[in-house]
This record gives C-alpha cells, sequence and structure tokens, in this order.
C-alpha cells in the first residue's frame, strides 16, 4: 500500500512540473508575440517624407541656407547656398545626402548657449568634397553643416553658426 502512495505522489509531483513547464513555454511565447507586435507598431515607416524645410543663418556679412526637400531616415535631398553680401561670393551644392548608419546611436552637438542635442549625420560625397549635413534628432529645427571643400575665403561651407 505504501508502495501505490509512492508511486501516485511521485506521479502527481512529475505531472505538477510537466504543466508548469508547458505553461511557461507558452507564457514565454505570448509575451515573444506581444513584443514582436509592440515592436513592429511603433517602427517609423521608412518611406516617411517630411514636407519641404528651410534652414537659415545670416549676420551682416554672410548668409547660408539649406532647403531640404525631402528626407527619409536614410537619405535627404537638399539644395545648400552660401553668400557673402559684402563681396561677391556666391556658392551652391545640391544633392542626396546620406545616413550611412541609420541604426547606430545619435551624433551629439551643441547649439549656441552650449546645450547639447542629438543630431542624425547625412554625408553628401562631392567630387571634390564631402559635406556633412546634421540635422537635429528630435524637434528636427536645428543644422550645422561641416565640410572639407576647399573653403573660399569669403564664403566659407562650414556654418558660421547653426541654422534655424
Amino acid at each position: 500500500m505504501m508502495k501505490n502512495n509512492v508511486i501516485t505522489y511521485n506521479t502527481i509531483i512529475v505531472v505538477f512540473f510537466m504543466l508548469m513547464l508547458f505553461s511557461s513555454c507558452s507564457f514565454a511565447n505570448e509575451k515573444q508575440e506581444e513584443k514582436a507586435q509592440l515592436s513592429d507598431n511603433t517602427k517609423e515607416p521608412l518611406e516617411q517624407v517630411e514636407k519641404e524645410k528651410k534652414f537659415l543663418f545670416e549676420n551682416d556679412t554672410i548668409k547660408q541656407s539649406i532647403k531640404i526637400t525631402k528626407y527619409t531616415d536614410i537619405q535627404m535631398s537638399f539644395l545648400y547656398e552660401i553668400k557673402n553680401v559684402k563681396r561677391n561670393c556666391y556658392i551652391t551644392y545640391s544633392g542626396v545626402a546620406l545616413n550611412e548608419y541609420p541604426n547606430n546611436d545619435p551624433e551629439l552637438d551643441e547649439d549656441e548657449e552650449g546645450f547639447g542635442y542629438p543630431s542624425v549625420k547625412y554625408l553628401y560625397n562631392n567630387e571634390d568634397c564631402i559635406i556633412e549635413i546634421r540635422l537635429s534628432m528630435v524637434e528636427k529645427d536645428k543644422i550645422q553643416v561641416k565640410s572639407n571643400c576647399n573653403q573660399h575665403i569669403f564664403c566659407p561651407v562650414n556654418s558660421v553658426g547653426i541654422l534655424r
């Protein structure tokens, strides 16, 4: 009689652990499916195109403006104009700049007051030089331009200030 009780007790314990194992696997699969649905719903569409945006820096001598006609996480179409109003100097660059690492962490830039903000770096490769367009990531309200282009002394390609 004692042997039957032991077998029954062992059987109950085995069945209990089997049920726990199967229910935890089922629960884990539900969580993974829920997580997959959540991540699919929170992804921004890759082809999201914003309306045309214009950014400008201007002082008494230099006027720098950039017009972005469309952009996504991976690329932006732009027209960049640099003008010296005191010297007869005018330069333009236009094309498509690429974000070569859209899934990486953002860059960090500073505004005029020294406050940092995350930015996304888009690169435009011209035959003569590379232009880096750094768009503020969150509010998309600031741009800084950096370049290794041959700098004309009176028409700097690099941002003189932040274009807003």
